[in-house]
């Protein structure tokens, strides 16, 4: 699987399980912070990688099988190494999804 494609699954991932961007201007919006609270389980208020992983089973299955990329995508949104992600640094997925269609606008 190519890196690009395995990014776009990621993304599409993240828009079925409630992730919009002002990309997306005539879908309804999402929160990303309900989401990410949904996947916060102990409610720290910070996501380490197993509750990141959630992410697969939300998506339909798609990535549950692919943990490692789901651990690739942690790692680059983990910006301070701290092996945990806040909610600013969750964010940061649908600002690499603009930055994505931006530059791609047939993968809108």
């Amino acid at each position: 699987m190519s890196r690009r494609f395995a990014f776009l699954s990621v993304v599409a991932l993240f828009i079925g399980a409630g992730w919009s961007t002002a990309a997306d201007d005539n879908k309804p919006k999402r929160d990303p912070e309900a989401l990410f609270k949904k996947l916060d389980a102990d409610g720290d208020g910070k996501l380490t990688l197993e509750e990141f992983k959630k992410l697969g089973e939300l998506g339909a299955g798609k990535l549950k099988d692919k943990p490692e990329l789901l651990e690739r995508i942690f790692k680059k949104l983990d910006a301070n190494g701290d092996s945990s992600l806040t909610l600013e640094e969750f964010k940061k997925l649908g600002e690499l999804r603009k930055k994505k269609t931006d530059k791609n606008p047939q993968d809108k």
